[in-house]
């Protein structure tokens, strides 16, 4: 027999009688016909000459006789000679040329999923080692798995990290686009009125909702839907050569009965879903109107009500819980069998090279488990591949629950942001009143006459007071004349433009987040929008404090500018009533409409504020119930329930 040699690997006599007895195991009549035969061939060459120590290669096809290795490229030349070397030997059975020789990068041998591919080959590696008893070679193969088994490790770590950073653009960018729709225009207010009750708990929707959407939609649907379908074509191939296409057909078979089912089962998940999340919100929502009125309720003694009406709220959210755990389990029942019958499938498809295609006769038994290990991974991965895809697919139900309540709210607010800024109110600097009114009408929102046919004007210093009982429109014609809500019909003409016009609401609100005294008084403007000099505004917020006795909050604070240790809705009605007057004072107003904005102050303060406004000729429109505050007007408004009204 004669051997060929090649330069660039020094053989000396005994690497040449290693070659021989390698390549003679194999026997005369050796035919090689796929690749696990060719892998075989390659391994037995290479170990054999070069000893556990070789370097790493992978045998990637074998194809009309034509073999092709994939090996790193300063390996290349090593590998190649040992295989020219039993090139005579091999070529007397079969026409087998190594046509090539890849470099792993084009294989992307560093992504997951590869790595988890040779990862699958160890314990196949490890069971002919233990059954030819090899130590040596088993030591090796032990380290070099769990230096693999650490890359895997820390590139699932890599992928995690990736998927929250992808949460976080998703939910800055679908939270910053709700942001821009709701506080559009008048968006805020319909969205919370909400007379039609098409949206309930606006605020769950963008922030709990939103978070638990892409939170599923960033870390378990994105991952399985990018990588899955390349896992699946790379381990179809690989089923491929060793099962054909009666491996194929089987594990697609079951893939698409899986999701045959999964459409049946997921679809009322889903709805489901959506109702437990708006039971959710209630549940919250009622928590947080105990909080926020835990005073008035110990006042009531009615913490027993609360207790039931609580109850109350939780019974109906558990009862939504309690139908979608049923819809659960056939979704859990359908999802596990998918996923621990798959492992028992991957063996049921060993049948096939098995006893059919009889690809494994010629094995050695310690070979022969190997490569059963090695196929029992292969089709383990693909059919794991696919029920990667039905566990996201019952994931995506839960999610679709919740996305439709977010959809549900950004179609409603496009609705809303369709009909445009409500602009009812003409600004007209060229007429002489500082408010004209004629025959104007205010529906309800739910329908019905509020105010009818309304015709008052007023001068430039003039004040009015609005008395009526509860519900008659007091609120809705202040918002009418601020320009943020609409009427039937009729016209309202106003002498000063919107800045020039100022209302302090019966409910004073100041923002959270420990804000300065300064940023909360200016609120909504901020510092750098002040035109005045830094100096003269603050001298105005010092003068405005004492006049209306909040110098010991002040002391308290201890600056304009410094963040407070507390909240401002911890304070007294009392002072946030006086806090949010002299905010409406700072804008130096030509109109101050006053919606009871006096209720919670002595009438020793409130005379303190009329005569601060009548000495700086400020028109006024107050609505409230001290008799006292009809000295401080010169012009009365009655409302009446029928939309009738009396002015004087």
């Amino acid at each position: 027999m004669t051997l060929k040699t090649y330069h660039d690997l020094s053989c000396n006599f005994e690497d040449i009688r290693k070659l021989v007895v390698a390549v003679e195991e194999f026997g005369d009549e050796i035919e090689i016909q796929d690749v696990i035969q060719f892998k075989n061939l390659v391994d037995c060459v290479i170990e054999e000459i070069l000893g556990s120590a070789h370097p790493e290669y992978f045998v990637e096809s074998f194809e009309n006789g034509k073999g092709t290795i994939c090996c790193d490229e300063k390996d290349a030349n090593k590998i190649w000679a040992c295989l020219s070397l039993a090139g005579y030997r091999m070529g007397q059975r079969v026409s087998i040329h190594f046509n090539k020789i890849l470099k792993p990068e084009k294989k992307k041998k560093e992504s997951g999923e590869i790595l988890g591919y040779y990862l699958g080959l160890v314990p196949g590696q490890c069971y002919k080692t233990l059954m030819n008893k090899d130590s040596k070679s088993f030591f090796y193969i032990f380290w070099k798995g769990s230096l693999m088994y650490i890359g895997k490790c820390a590139l699932l770590g890599a992928l995690t990290t990736s998927g929250w950073f992808l949460y976080i653009v998703y939910r800055s960018n679908i939270t910053k686009i709700l942001h821009k729709k709701y506080f559009k225009n008048n968006t805020l207010l319909k969205v919370n009125l909400n007379y039609d009750n098409n949206i309930d708990n606006p605020d769950q929707r963008i922030t709990q909702d939103v978070d638990k959407m892409c939170n599923q939609l960033a870390n378990s649907i994105m991952p399985a839907a990018l990588i899955c379908p390349l896992v699946i074509g790379y381990y179809t191939y690989k089923t491929y050569e060793t099962a054909g296409f009666y491996g194929i057909g089987a594990i697609y078979l079951y893939f698409i009965l899986g999701t045959i089912v999964n459409r049946f089962i997921v679809s009322p998940l889903a709805k489901w879903t959506g109702r437990v999340e708006k039971y959710e919100g209630d549940l919250r929502y009622k928590h947080t109107t105990i909080k926020n009125n835990c005073e008035q309720i110990n006042f009531y003694k009615a913490q027993s009500f609360e207790n039931e009406a609580s109850d109350d709220f939780l019974y109906k959210l558990l009862k939504h819980h309690y139908y979608l755990s049923w819809w659960r389990f056939p979704n859990s029942f359908w999802q596990n069998f998918f996923n621990y019958y798959g492992g028992f499938m991957s063996y049921a498809i060993q049948y096939i090279p098995v006893f059919v295609m009889n690809s494994f006769d010629d094995l050695k038994p310690s070979d022969f488990a190997q490569v059963i290990a090695n196929n029992a991974f292969i089709y383990i991965y693909l059919i794991n591949s696919f029920t990667r895809l039905t566990d996201t697919a019952y994931i995506a139900g839960q999610m679709a629950g919740v996305l439709q309540r977010v959809s549900q709210l950004l179609k409603y607010m496009e609705e809303i942001n369709e009909e445009g800024a409500i602009c009812n109110t003409t600004n007209d600097t060229s007429i002489d009143d500082a408010l004209i009114i004629n025959n104007l009408v205010i529906s309800k929102p739910q329908g019905g006459i509020l105010i009818n046919k309304l015709n008052i004007n007023l001068k430039d210093s003039d004040s009015l007071l609005i008395f009526g009982n509860s519900g008659v429109g007091k609120t809705s014609l202040l918002r009418v004349i601020a320009n943020i809500w609409s009427y039937d019909s009729g016209e309202v003409i106003c002498k000063y433009s919107d800045s020039e016009l100022a209302i302090i609401p019966q409910k004073p609100y100041f923002p959270t987040g420990k804000l300065t005294l300064m940023q909360q008084l200016i609120f909504p403007k901020k510092l750098l929008d002040i035109n005045i000099s830094i100096t003269d505004f603050e001298s105005k917020v010092l003068d405005l404090l004492s006049m209306l006795k909040l110098n010991d909050l002040f002391k308290r604070i201890g600056s304009l500018f410094i963040q407070p240790q507390f909240e401002y809705v911890d304070l007294t009605p009392g002072e946030l009533q006086r806090l949010s007057i002299i905010r409406g004072l700072l804008r130096d107003p030509k109109i101050l409409l006053l919606d009871e904005s006096t209720s919670s102050i002595s009438e020793e303060m409130e005379e303190i504020l009329y005569e601060y406004l009548l000495k700086n000729s400020i028109t006024l429109i107050s609505i409230g119930h001290r008799k006292s505050l009809s000295k401080w007007h010169n012009h009365t408004l009655t409302l009446c329930y029928d939309g009738s009204y009396i002015y004087t």
